[in-house]
């Protein structure tokens, strides 16, 4: 199940509207309906912003993303060997 779908699942197992799932994960309507329908890519602060407002963690929502692109955790990589560095 690719990210669209399984966003798609989860909002309508909750019985929400594509507007009511925006107000709670703090994004707008039309960024719920691009990730559902994958006309945009979930970013990693997409994905947090989904999993703090629906009560899960972002693992949940990144192991049923196929279509994750290596390069959006090339960030969070630099900024994980960044506070390392800086101990």
């Amino acid at each position: 199940m690719n990210f669209g779908d399984k966003l798609k699942n989860y909002r309508e197992l909750n019985k929400m509207t594509q507007a009511e799932l925006a107000k709670k994960v703090g994004v707008s309507r039309t960024t719920i309906t691009e990730l559902e329908n994958g006309t945009k890519k979930a970013t990693l602060k997409a994905i947090e912003k989904i999993a703090k407002g629906t009560n899960t963690t972002t693992s949940e929502w990144i192991d049923s993303t196929q279509d994750m692109k290596i390069k959006q955790f090339d960030g969070l990589t630099l900024v994980i060997d960044a506070l390392h560095e800086a101990g």
